[in-house]
């Protein structure tokens, strides 16, 4: 602030400073005038003499005048002062006034200042539950730092909306303000005091909405899902861990409120209203039930759906031009999801846009973001019309139908110490093919799903795998570029299992992904070093690992090593397989100890089937036979006959034949597609083998669906079964025990339910004698039976599946026999928890309906695993 002040001051400011020059030593108590100057002539600034400082407490006069930034003995500048005055109020909160009066030599400079109060140790009365830090923090301030009296009401709004954020609901705040101190002697003012009332801290109970009609409650108990589920709103009250709440805050209650709302948008109501009707607390105001009113309004409708043809012209291509469709626009239009007379939905609008773009790409008009604006197929912003009489909706769809585009060249960067070919067998797209985005995608998938590339570590500084166009001479023909970066290909996998069947078992697995037999280190020295920076054991796509898996029924340790593409052809591949393994296992009557080490030579027949051939040598130890509880010469142990003769360590060699087929649609929960698996091993003395036999078996299982494709859920069947048979030839007159068949168990191969492990007959001395002839099936009718909306949909999420089931299977001793006499059969009901499919959790009961005599059965059986 400028101001004049009384006899012998002039002022400083306006719009230009006044010059004064060659000024001599007032003669009267008047100011004298300036002297102006032609106008030709630039007016001199006077020189500052002296500069006094009036009115400050706190600070020195050295303080404020270094502050103000005006020289003494130079002219003064209007540049200067102003931001002189700026710097004392933002840095000390002090106002300045600037005046002058003449001396001998120029002028000198009065900085009258004001100090704002502050109170330099404010005080927080009442803070109970939050911490101290905490309400420091909110309030914007330091411990120890000084706070101007003026901020004070600011203070207070920031610690309110601190409390509320964290949902102190009720939390009140007054300030104690002190009177404003007339002393002159510079005393300091009293502490300002914050006198907090926190109130209790407030958690959401439930959010109960009225009148959303149209989103009905689905699913029980800790499942339940409503409407809130649908919107994905925060502040619904957890049904789960109750000690769980959420805290109400007003800021998240409003999002919630625009997230239903954005809701019933989505699905066609867009008249709806969702408002706050009331929050009910309970007698401690610690607890409340919000409540929602809804006024849905009518569902709109689709009235009609056009198209609209647009080219991008331009520079930038921001200029929007009429184009003819490259197809028939009925054509385009029964591809669509959305046709006249429908409910109108966003889903179905983003569903009818990847339709469009997928039935462009096919031929070469393709999406990307590295096409330039007049190459790229484009989806613009649907333009909607409403007709608020009739409830419709007019859609139409805004395309920018870009050019064709052809593939000139693949390149393949960024891989440093990955072999080119690695990468380039899984690309499907070659030079010359018209650019299908769908095929172009899943060579990226491919590339992804090996995991060299990827950052297992989650430091989120790693680029994932991506594909660009890069121009060439001729609009239509574009390089394909696919970008990696080497990530972390070295994987620890701890699992775990327990069921009834195996026991308790885990451990870890190491995995190698991207590993290189032959790319050895410099020096054994250099090793670990080499080996951390990818530059030895590194590369060609092979995979190594090395599995320990301790138990207490059953153990297994195995190292498996396998490169996919043996002879380097990239396309039309053959791979090889080179693995060892040690299980034990323990069964009833006796422990099992096997050792085995083979190779494997496979080729891809088709994109899911393959087939092998292998040659394999071992050996499998007997020992711990149960004893007779009347042992006699005849009869030492009470064990099935074939199994006391192979007591003891047999050596075992074969050559293996094998077949696989799998189109199912999901790895860990299959809803469609088939699986199948046949194998034939040829044991002979000629390989190393003690025993000459040969064993056959194929099984499979068929998933399919009933219902309409388009819903989310649907109840499902499996069909599954296997057959198989053994025999032996040459000098051996029977198949060993421990290479016969057994059925029983929860398991897929060989199971079951009802029955335990190796359950089912033929039975000897009150154990399991096994079969070389076996035939097993069963039908499940399979069902979701807890579900759950998916956030911010109607689409539903299955969380417990159920499943009815029939299960048979018949075990003959003899080969190429089967006595129907000696039937299996149960049936049950079995359940499966779906939210973590990678850590799966099955229950089932099985009732025997046709058993026989000695079987060994179990109603219940419980896997868990992961």
């Amino acid at each position: 602030m400028l101001r004049f002040l009384s006899l012998g001051w002039g002022r400083i400011g306006g719009l230009a400073l006044l010059g004064l020059v060659a000024m001599p030593a007032p003669a009267s108590a008047l100011s004298p005038a300036p002297v102006v100057q032609q106008a030709d002539e630039r007016v001199a600034s006077p020189r500052v003499v002296s500069i006094v400082v009036v009115g400050n407490r706190r600070f020195t006069q050295a303080q404020l005048i270094t502050a103000f930034g005006q020289p003494v003995g130079v002219p003064l500048s209007e540049e200067r002062i102003g931001q002189g005055i700026r710097t004392l109020w933002t840095d000390f909160h002090v106002h300045a006034d600037v005046d002058y009066r003449p001396v001998d030599g120029g002028i000198e400079l009065r900085l009258a200042v004001e100090e704002m109060p502050v109170d330099l140790e404010p005080r927080f009365v009442g803070v109970v539950d939050v911490d101290t830090d905490q309400v420091y923090e909110w309030a914007g301030i330091e411990q120890g730092a000084e706070l101007f009296l003026h901020e004070a009401p600011l203070v207070r709004e920031r610690l309110i909306e601190g409390y509320h954020r964290e949902g102190y609901y009720f939390v009140e705040v007054d300030v104690v303000m002190p009177e404003r101190s007339e002393v002159e002697d510079g005393s300091v003012p009293d502490d300002v005091i914050f006198h907090i009332r926190e109130g209790p801290l407030v958690k959401v109970t439930d959010m109960v909405v009225h009148g959303a009609d149209s989103f009905p409650d689905t699913g029980y108990l800790f499942w339940a899902s409503d409407f809130q589920e649908v919107a994905d709103v925060e502040l619904d009250g957890n049904r789960f861990l109750w000690i769980w709440r959420d805290e109400l805050v007003d800021r998240t209650l409003r999002e919630d409120l625009l997230a239903m709302r954005e809701v019933y948008r989505n699905y066609g109501w867009f008249d709806a209203i969702v408002e706050l009707d009331r929050l009910e607390f309970n007698t401690d105001r610690d607890r409340v039930v919000i409540h929602v009113k809804v006024d849905e309004g009518p569902r709109y409708a689709v009235g009609s759906l056009a198209f609209e043809m647009v080219d991008l012209a331009g520079p930038d291509g921001s200029e929007e031009r009429p184009a003819t469709s490259y197809y028939p626009l009925e054509e385009l239009a029964a591809l669509c999801t959305l046709k006249e007379g429908v409910p109108f939905t966003r889903f179905d609008m983003a569903v009818d846009h990847r339709a469009l773009r997928n039935h462009y790409g096919d031929d070469g008009y393709i999406a990307h973001s590295s096409l330039g604006p007049q190459a790229s197929w484009r989806f613009l912003e649907p333009r909607l019309v409403y007709d608020v009489d009739e409830n419709l909706v007019h859609v139409t769809y805004r395309i920018v139908q870009g050019s064709q585009q052809f593939i000139r060249e693949v390149r393949v960067k960024g891989n440093i110490h990955t072999q080119d070919r690695v990468i380039r067998r899984l690309i499907t797209v070659d030079p010359g093919d018209v650019a299908d985005l769908q095929e172009i995608e899943s060579s990226l998938r491919r590339i992804r799903g090996t995991g060299f590339f990827s950052d297992r570590l989650g430091t989120g500084t790693h680029l994932e795998p991506v594909f660009r166009f890069i121009e060439t001479e001729d609009p239509n023909w574009k390089d394909l570029e696919y970008e990696v970066e080497e990530g972390n290909d070295l994987q620890f996998q701890f699992t775990g299992n327990f069921n009834f069947d195996t026991g308790l078992y885990g451990g870890v697995t190491v995995t190698k992904s991207n590993f290189a037999l032959l790319n050895l280190p410099s020096s054994p020295w250099s090793l670990l070093g080499e080996v951390q920076d990818k530059q030895a054991f590194h590369g060609a796509g092979e995979s190594l690992s090395v599995s320990l898996q301790p138990g207490t029924e059953y153990s297994q340790y195995s190292a498996r090593w396998t490169d996919p593409d043996i002879l380097r052809r990239q396309r039309d591949r053959v791979s090889l397989t080179v693995e060892g393994s040690q299980n034990f296992r323990f069964y009833e009557p006796y422990d099992e100890e096997r050792s085995d080490i083979g190779f494997r030579v496979g080729r891809q027949v088709g994109a899911d089937s393959s087939a092998w051939i292998g040659f394999g040598i071992g050996q499998v130890k007997v020992s711990e036979l149960e004893q007779s509880a009347s042992p006699s010469i005849f009869s030492p142990v009470d064990v099935p006959l074939a199994l006391a003769l192979q007591e003891g360590t047999s050596d075992l060699a074969r050559v293996d034949f094998g077949y696989a087929l799998d189109t199912l649609d999901s790895r860990y929960v299959p809803r469609e597609g088939a699986r199948v698996r046949t194998g034939l091993s040829v044991y002979n003395g000629a390989l190393g083998s003690d025993f000459d036999f040969w064993r056959l078996d194929l099984r499979g299982e068929l998933y399919g669906q009933f219902g309409d494709e388009a819903d989310d859920l649907r109840n499902g069947w499996r069909l599954h079964g296997g057959v198989g048979v053994s025999d032996a030839y040459g000098d051996t007159d029977f198949v060993p025990y421990t290479e016969r068949f057994f059925l029983g168990g929860s398991g897929r191969l060989y199971g079951i339910r009802g029955f335990k492990v190796r359950g089912v007959g033929p039975n000897e001395k009150g154990h399991a004698s096994g079969g070389s002839t076996f035939l097993r099936g069963g039908v499940e009718y399979r069902f979701p039976l807890i579900t759950t909306h998916r956030p911010g949909s109607t689409d539903r999420s299955e969380i417990i599946r159920g499943a009815l089931f029939i299960d048979a299977g018949v075990l003959d001793e003899d080969p190429y026999e089967l006595d129907f006499g000696e039937l299996r059969a149960s049936y049950g009901i079995a359940f499966a928890l779906s939210v973590f499919p990678q850590v799966p959790i099955t229950f089932s009961f099985g009732f025997p309906f046709v058993d026989g005599p000695g079987d060994d059965k179990r109603v219940f059986n419980f896997s868990i695993g992961f």
